[in-house]
């Protein structure tokens, strides 16, 4: 009202039918601040066969092909937005063939985010888990010698817990695939409860193992949870890319 637009600008509200809106509108802005996941007013707009601005950040960029199907501007440049509607006024977007390329765009995207999310999903909050503790130093002699103290008789906690007064050596309980050094894991669960391995070598250097306890089904931990959401969807992505690989190969 203070500028004077009182009479040009009408503020909606709720729509119950919002879609139906835009078979009375020429020009659909879309000056999102803050990106938007999908942007679903943009493919409404579209679909309504209106002209399109819409700031290039967010869903915008997968839906709208820049100068083809709509206009994207720079998020809060007043001015490239302003050039940008003069520039689309008057040039509705009528031609069905230009909403192909957007609409498989969308749904690719919206397909992928329901596998993504399906997989993720599929690790399950139990898992076959050890809880171990480990005895860690950097040389070999070193290492030897404490596993001779074990074969001796010397209590593994202790020895733990000298050697790392901090955690005692514990590795609380992990899954399979969680570890960073897989040699390490392998031979956790290759043991028992109340056993210890022989010297194991990593990249971190000379590893002794020793499982406190086994459960079949333990709760996993979001930190562990998200280890092997990652890993199964790494797996399956690579799985994707080398059928993509072979489709690409056959054609």
């Amino acid at each position: 009202e203070s500028s004077g637009l009182g009479d040009r600008i009408a503020v909606m509200g709720y729509l119950p039918d919002a879609p139906g809106l835009f078979d009375s509108v020429q020009i659909a802005v879309v000056p999102s601040l803050w990106p938007e996941g999908f942007g679903l007013v943009i493919l409404e707009a579209m679909s309504a066969g209106c002209a399109l601005v819409a700031t290039n950040h967010g869903g915008a960029p997968e839906i709208v092909e820049n100068e083809v199907s709509g206009l994207l501007v720079p998020p809060g440049d007043v001015d490239a937005l302003a050039a940008a509607i003069e520039r689309r006024h008057g040039k509705p977007l009528r031609n069905v063939g230009q909403l192909v390329g957007p609409i498989a765009r969308v749904h690719r995207v919206a397909v992928e985010d329901q596998q993504r999310d399906q997989i993720i999903n599929s690790v399950p909050e139990t898992a076959d888990q050890v809880h171990a503790l480990q005895i860690l130093v950097q040389d070999l002699a070193n290492a030897n010698s404490l596993l001779a103290q074990l074969k001796s008789g010397a209590d593994f906690a202790t020895l733990a817990s000298t050697l790392d007064p901090t955690t005692g050596g514990d590795l609380g309980w992990f899954p399979q695939g969680y570890l960073t050094q897989p040699n390490v894991e392998a031979a956790a669960f290759a043991l028992q409860p109340g056993q210890y391995s022989d010297v194991i070598k990593s990249d971190l250097g000379y590893h002794i193992i020793y499982v406190v306890e086994r459960d079949a089904n333990h709760p996993l931990s979001v930190d562990a949870r998200r280890t092997l959401q990652e890993k199964t969807l790494n797996n399956w992505l690579q799985t994707q890319k080398a059928a993509d690989q072979i489709q690409v190969l056959v054609n």
